[in-house]
């Protein structure tokens, strides 16, 4: 499916991320998701480093985090974030209608190299502290450890909003009409 996306009339190039089941200590509710390669960043959604570095893609506990979250946190550079992560059975359990109860998962310290501004970090969603985005080497390590409670996939479109309507009728058509399937041009993340 995905490789048949990848060829529609407007799509330049997606990045594939799979949403992990942790919740960040002491920060506002976050959504967490690392990438599944090196897109994410690079092709799509690419990042301005305001300060520090790009987190290495082969390193699992490095991050960075945008300026709006930076501010929220009090944190910079050399700084950490602390998470708790749900187990894969919890996940399980909370998507059948079970309670997951209090995360049993492994617990994370992630640390910051460095402060930027991306796509996803602007508007409203930057105000509340953007996403979290981890790392390709995260998700190698903890995707049997930490339970995955989706997948995202981001698209940059070859024409901007113009091709937004065509490539969401052929996501539509090649994913399926799947009740958690949204496209949204970048519009929500820069008002």
């Amino acid at each position: 499916q995905l490789q048949a996306f990848g060829h529609v009339r407007g799509v330049a190039a997606t990045a594939v991320l799979r949403v992990f089941a942790i919740v960040p200590l002491g920060a506002p509710t976050l959504g967490g998701a690392a990438a599944v390669d090196t897109s994410f960043g690079t092709v799509v959604d690419r990042a301005r480093i305001v300060a520090g570095r790009a987190a290495d893609p082969l390193a699992v506990d490095e991050i960075t985090i945008g300026e709006g979250l930076a501010g929220l946190l009090h944190v910079g550079l050399g700084g950490h974030l602390d998470a708790a992560s749900y187990t894969t059975a919890q996940v399980a359990m909370g998507t059948s209608g079970g309670e997951p109860g209090t995360p049993a998962g492994p617990s994370l310290r992630l640390r910051i190299v460095g402060i930027i501004r991306r796509p996803l970090d602007l508007g409203d969603l930057g105000a509340s502290g953007g996403y979290l985005i981890l790392t390709p080497a995260f998700d190698r390590a903890y995707t049997d450890r930490i339970g995955v409670v989706g997948t995202a996939l981001r698209v940059r479109a070859q024409h901007g909003a113009a091709d937004v309507p065509g490539v969401e009728a052929a996501a539509r058509r090649i994913f399926g009409q799947l009740p958690q399937f949204a496209l949204t041009s970048l519009a929500p993340e820069t008002e």
